[in-house]
């Protein structure tokens, strides 16, 4: 943190109170400090700029006289004790000895050296465990109604996404336009992975996403029910962050949160074990939330990308994992049959239960992912509460999971898995 001291007058000595009452001209000037002075997005300044603050002394030449010390001699001292000092300064002059203790918090100083996205905060840490304490703090549990946002707060969000995610990201941007939205925002620097862009909020329900800058693939990984479904969340966060992928989505709020259902065709049984219509907290079915918009701005911003969405599953047939392009239609060129034969390849003993829907002779069409919203809007439906898609785009990979394979015992398999087929798709 910079500390800035105004200039204050102590006790004069001599010499200098005579130049002082002479007129000799001494001047101070201290340059202002680059800096926001607005919180605007289109005045925030670059991070890195400069933040020295340099003193210059100006004299004037006619000053600069050798024989001053003898020239001072043939001056009249006045008698101090009978000078007024209300003479000396002017009404206007003021000696705001309170000043000293102004501290400027905004000031780039050390940290834009240290961080380099200043003036967003850099948090050291393991990613997993700093995405855990803040879904500690999540307020979209239990039981409550949904915010739902507007189409404008939704385009905010996808503006934010796409700063963050520019060719040469502003910081001051990011950070002013976060705060304008009320959303956290922070850099993880992981010690093993890296450094990771998190933008958080803490009020809506509308979730965490988190982005690698350094990303290889433009691999979206999806976690819409972090906490309905045991394990996807740590599978997740390790598939995003040990194969080199943009971004990982997780929604805010509990999928059975909401206690009122909507008449799209999503249609669950986590709820209430019985088969009823989605909520308007489950963020794979319900078409406006902030989830969906973050996934259709990513699809837009990266056309070739591809999201891999990661849910927990009961299915009484016996699968233990089953992988879609989020429609059922038998395609032998569906980007599902690459992740069921690496699945397959890396968990040998379980290949009879891993199944792609799309996979001739597979016999799966009802756990395929047909209706889930982001399926829909990446195979191009045109509506995507009511209608279902026509064909796969392959930009789309539905993976249920029972609760074997969320477990942890096979992570790692299912982490390589996807590292196998992520630079093939």
């Amino acid at each position: 943190m910079l500390r800035l001291h105004h200039t204050t007058f102590g006790l004069l000595s001599l010499p200098y109170l005579i130049l002082a009452l002479a007129g000799c001209a001494i001047k101070f000037d201290q340059n202002s400090v680059d800096r926001p002075t607005d919180a605007s997005t289109d005045e925030v300044q670059d991070a890195d700029a400069s933040t020295d603050a340099d003193v210059t002394v100006d004299v004037p030449d006619d000053t600069m006289d050798e024989d001053l010390p003898g020239d001072m001699e043939d001056m009249d001292i006045p008698d101090m004790d009978a000078l007024d000092m209300d003479t000396v300064f002017d009404s206007t002059d003021t000696l705001d000895t309170a000043a000293e203790d102004t501290v400027v918090d905004d000031l780039p100083g050390d940290d834009a050296i240290t961080n380099p996205y200043y003036p967003v905060t850099m948090v050291t840490g393991n990613l997993a465990t700093l995405i855990a304490a803040d879904l500690a703090a999540e307020i979209c549990t239990g039981s409550s109604t949904m915010p739902i946002p507007s189409s404008t707060r939704r385009s905010d969000w996808q503006r934010l996404v796409n700063d963050v995610l520019a060719a040469t990201p502003n910081w001051g941007t990011v950070y002013a336009r976060a705060d304008t939205y009320n959303l956290d925002t922070f850099v993880a620097r992981d010690p093993v992975h890296g450094d990771f862009v998190v933008l958080v909020d803490r009020s809506n329900c509308e979730g965490i996403y988190v982005f690698d800058l350094d990303a290889t693939y433009d691999v979206v990984i999806q976690v819409p029910y972090h906490s309905t479904d045991t394990g996807a969340l740590e599978l997740g966060i390790r598939v995003f962050t040990e194969n080199g992928t943009r971004a990982l989505m997780i929604a805010g709020a509990d999928r059975c949160m909401d206690p009122d259902t909507f008449l799209c065709d999503g249609f669950t049984m986590a709820c209430t074990g019985s088969l009823e219509h989605a909520r308007y907290s489950d963020a794979g079915y319900y078409p406006l939330l902030v989830f969906q918009a973050v996934h259709a701005g990513l699809q837009a911003t990266y056309p070739s990308s591809v999201a891999l969405q990661i849910q927990g599953m009961t299915d009484a047939s016996g699968a233990n994992l089953i992988v879609s392009d989020g429609t059922g239609f038998i395609d032998s060129g569906s980007v599902s049959i690459l992740f069921e034969s690496a699945l397959k390849t890396r968990i040998p003993a379980y290949a009879t239960t891993i199944i792609s829907c799309n996979a001739p002779g597979s016999g799966y069409t009802s756990t395929c992912g047909a209706t889930n919203v982001q399926a829909r809007h990446s195979n191009g439906s045109s509506n995507l509460c009511a209608t279902a898609a026509s064909a796969s785009s392959n930009r789309f990979v539905f993976m249920e999971l029972s609760a074997l394979m969320l477990n942890g015992t096979l992570f790692n398999q299912i982490v390589q898995s996807v590292g196998d087929v992520v630079p093939f798709i």
